[in-house]
Formats: C-alpha cells, structure tokens, sequence
C-alpha cells in the first residue's frame, strides 16, 4: 500500500456532512465527510479516508475504490459523545492499516481479496452506511 494524492473533496451546498469525492477531475461518487484524512493505492484499488471534521464527536468514513474510482465498499467509525482524532496510521502491509482513534484505541482495517459476510455486532462503534447485509470487502477491528 502507498500514499497517493489522486482524490479531492468537494463539499456539497446544505448537504451538512456529505461532500463530492472527485477522481482524475470526475466526480465519483457522494461520501460521508468534509475531508480526506488519508488516501491509499492498494491491490483492489484505492483506499479513501474521510472525516467529518468534528474532533469532539468525530467519525472517519473508509471508501475502498476500484482503479476507475467505483466504490467497492464502505465502512466508518465513530459513536455518538466519544471524541476520536485519526493518528498514527502505519500500513502494515498492501491489505491491512493500523491506527489510533478514541484516544490510544489501535485500530486495524483488513482488505480482503475476496468480500464475505460479516455479522454485525451489537454496541460496536462500527457502522456500515450500506448496511450489514451483503458481502465487504473491508474488515475494520479493534486490535487485542
């Protein structure tokens, strides 16, 4: 996995926390978010990291692309009354990031080759905007 600098945000008028994400000067595709935290070539495409911009109550939103810019899957992370700020990303390896949030909460997002189900799980500060139903291919997990 390698940083890249391939994606713009454009915010979208009275649309409170969504904004336009633009690809090779071609609007991709509406995301969750005011701005890009981090971006990533992968093997599957690209990694798009986003947040809302609100440090006291913050959610970042993962958007896995593929190499044109259609999004693949989504995942996001946060929970209401629970500041996170994004730091210490470390990229394990082509499919897999670590990272703080909520404090000193390591986080790892897995990217898989092949999607599969995934079970939702109860109070978790995990949300998939999709929904649960269907097949990701982004695994996000609090490290033991």
């Amino acid at each position: 996995m390698e940083t890249v600098n391939k994606f713009r945000m454009e915010p979208i008028p009275k649309e409170g926390l969504h904004s336009n994400l633009v690809f090779n000067e071609t609007l991709t595709l509406q995301v969750e978010g005011q701005t890009i935290e981090a971006q990533f070539r992968c093997s599957s495409g690209y990694l798009v990291v986003t947040a809302d911009g609100n440090p006291y109550e913050e959610m970042i939103h993962f958007y896995l692309l593929d190499s044109e810019g259609s999004l693949l899957d989504q995942v996001s992370l946060g929970q209401i009354y629970h500041s996170g700020i994004l730091r210490d990303i470390d990229l394990k390896s082509d499919d897999r990031i670590e990272f703080t949030f909520f404090g000193t909460e390591r986080w790892r997002l897995l990217i898989l080759g092949k999607p599969r189900f995934e079970l939702p799980r109860l109070f978790s500060s995990v949300r998939r905007t999709s929904g649960w139903l269907g097949l990701h291919y982004l695994i996000l997990q609090k490290c033991s």
